[in-house]
């Protein structure tokens, strides 16, 4: 192979690839950690309901009047 191939190859790779993969995953990473965390909330959103309110309505369970 013709040594300013090599070298034009290697001055692509560390040059042009490396710079745009290190800056992908400079926006990619958080991107995805913040993705995640989204993803998270939704699938256990955290628990407001009031249990005792629901627990003490006693017409809620009132079986009695079918």
């Amino acid at each position: 192979m013709d040594p300013y191939v090599v070298t034009f190859y290697l001055g692509l790779g560390i040059g042009v690839i490396g710079p745009a993969f290190d800056i992908s995953i400079v926006i990619w990473v958080p991107y995805s950690l913040l993705w995640a965390s989204l993803e998270s909330r939704k699938r256990y959103p955290p628990d407001n309901s009031n249990r005792s309110n629901l627990m003490s309505d006693s017409g809620l369970y009132d079986m009695t009047d079918r």
